[in-house]
């Protein structure tokens, strides 16, 4: 099987040992751009693995506790937000709905109200509470909840917190900088709009990154430089089973196996961008696949992890 993607990056490490790597196709069709190992994707809700990182880093120094409910950071006016917990955010768990259950936000621009308003004033009714429903909208609620503890930008946080303690050189929160080089969302070489990240996205998928940079989290997690053991159990733990799978959810990572292997990883779509992270923790097998192509489908990419899943490479 073809290992590449039609634009875009593809990286098997294992233990710190590139596998594969292939960057291939354009950043930017219409400057000539080419991908590199350093060209900056958007990953999308792999973006979620930073959010609950920064909650739980919170959460870990006493600042908040995962029973905490959201009216404690935030002002729901629905009273049924004020049993929605950080625990229920985190694992999807407290009923609040996914981007089709809120028609006036708009993803590709940003809002003129306040963007935790336009969420807190639905009713979290989406399922019953405990039950897994995943939700964009209640990550982006944890980012502001991790500003109001911290008193600070949340993408001055995560860079100084999980970014830097990482060793993660190409990532950053939110719109790009002008000038910046990055991966531009495109249709084969025609460029396409996709979501703004400042605020709506904020939390949900608002993270670019490098395949690079996301091997260098996988070990700053195994190695305990952003969380402790106990933190990063609870993140990798079945929080809340999946209805339909066999996979279940933790805190910012998905559980479930790919190539027949047990497996922890997330997926992401920001429109044009397609992504996945996945890492077989019993070899410590790591695969990033980042595009910001339209033309590289999920079918393709999930291929892609069952073949590296059940090769005789991912066991050394």
């Amino acid at each position: 099987m073809d290992m590449t993607v039609a634009d875009g990056s593809v990286l098997v490490d294992r233990s710190g040992t590139v596998v594969h790597r292939s960057h291939t196709g354009w950043a930017d069709a219409a400057s000539g751009a080419a991908c590199t190992a350093m060209t900056p994707f958007q990953i999308a809700s792999i973006s979620k693995h930073f959010t609950a990182a920064a909650a739980l880093w919170v959460i870990e120094r006493g600042l908040a506790s995962l029973s905490d409910p959201v009216a404690r950071w935030l002002r729901p006016a629905e009273a049924r937000w004020r049993e929605v917990t950080m625990h229920q955010l985190l694992s999807h768990t407290g009923g609040v709905g996914h981007w089709e259950d809120y028609p006036d936000i708009d993803l590709y621009e940003r809002p003129s109200v306040e963007m935790t308003r336009l969420i807190l004033d639905r009713p979290p009714d989406r399922t019953p509470r405990g039950q897994f429903s995943y939700s964009s909208p209640g990550y982006v609620l944890l980012a502001h909840i991790v500003e109001e503890i911290t008193a600070e930008p949340y993408r001055d946080f995560v860079q100084k917190r999980l970014f830097d303690p990482a060793g993660m050189v190409a990532s950053f929160v939110g719109e790009p900088a002008p000038g910046l080089a990055v991966a531009v969302p495109q249709d084969g070489r025609t460029a396409v709009r996709s979501f703004e990240l400042d605020v709506v996205a904020r939390g949900a998928g608002d993270i670019w990154s490098t395949a690079d940079d996301l091997v260098r989290w996988d070990s700053a997690l195994r190695d305990g430089a952003v969380l402790t053991e106990k933190y990063r159990t609870l993140a990798f733990s079945r929080q809340a089973d999946v209805p339909g799978s066999d996979n279940a959810y933790g805190y910012g990572w998905t559980l479930g196996a790919f190539g027949g292997r047990p497996a922890r990883f997330h997926g992401g779509d920001n429109h044009a961008y397609r992504s996945l992270h996945v890492w077989w923790p019993e070899d410590d097998l790591r695969l990033v696949v980042l595009t910001n192509s339209q033309l590289t489908s999920h079918e393709n990419i999930h291929a892609l992890a069952h073949l590296v899943g059940r090769s005789g490479t991912a066991r050394g």
